[in-house]
């Protein structure tokens, strides 16, 4: 199924501009959008997102050994279940 443009235009102008944290947020919350093609988009753009602002994170900001534990444990657990 392709994205329709409107659908596309609609979240690329609310992501714009945004750091990855707030980018994720929108795109979490748009999965709830009624329009299907949106949904689509959200979907499909996710981990575009959310790879880069894990790694961000344990490269520039957690520092706690406890924490980048539990990272990299659920890293593990969300390649388990896409396998």
């Amino acid at each position: 199924m392709e994205i329709a443009f409107d659908a596309k235009k609609e979240i690329e102008s609310k992501l714009e501009n945004l750091d990855e944290v707030s980018k994720m947020s929108i795109l979490i919350d748009e999965l709830k959008n009624e329009n299907n093609n949106v949904r689509l988009y959200c979907v499909k753009h996710l981990t575009e997102e959310l790879i880069p602002l894990l790694i961000d994170l344990i490269i520039n900001f957690e520092t706690e050994d406890e924490i980048l534990l539990e990272l990299s444990n659920q890293f593990v657990l969300l390649v388990n279940n896409i396998y």
